[in-house]
């Protein structure tokens, strides 16, 4: 917590205890034009007290749900490496039922259905991004 405090207080040039637009712009400024819109964005969805700037609660609570979403998406690559026993970037068909099947009991009906479910672009195949997407939505 002291190291994202120290965080916070490099950004915040003019020492008032927030971060304002101009104090996140500069520090985003790396991305390159457009970088204004994003900064409102962000400061519009973690902004609770409305005063147009981020306290470092409202920080912390931003980087907090940025680690959880890097934890859930590590977690997810996991489980995707868990079923692509061949290691080559896919899950095949039967890849899915051998990894359901260590589960539970599944059909042959059941894994077509998750394959067509996952599987947007029908190359009889589900990709990392095809099974990220899908398990989001569980």
């Amino acid at each position: 917590m002291e190291d994202l405090r120290a965080k916070f207080d490099q950004i915040d040039k003019d020492r008032d205890g927030y971060l304002s637009v101009p104090e996140l712009e500069s520090l985003l400024g790396v991305f390159g034009e457009g970088v204004s819109s994003m900064v409102i964005d962000i400061i519009k969805k973690w902004d609770k007290e409305g005063d147009g700037k981020l306290s470092f609660e409202e920080f912390m609570a931003m980087i907090t749900s940025a680690n959880s979403v890097q934890e859930e998406e590590q977690g997810l690559k996991n489980s995707f490496a868990a079923f692509n026993k061949t290691g080559d970037g896919f899950i095949t068909w039967q890849e899915l039922k051998d990894g359901l099947s260590l589960m539970d009991r599944v059909s042959d009906a059941d894994v077509d259905k998750m394959m067509a479910e996952a599987d947007t672009n029908n190359d009889l195949k589900i990709d990392l991004m095809e099974f990220m997407h899908v398990m989001k939505k569980q």
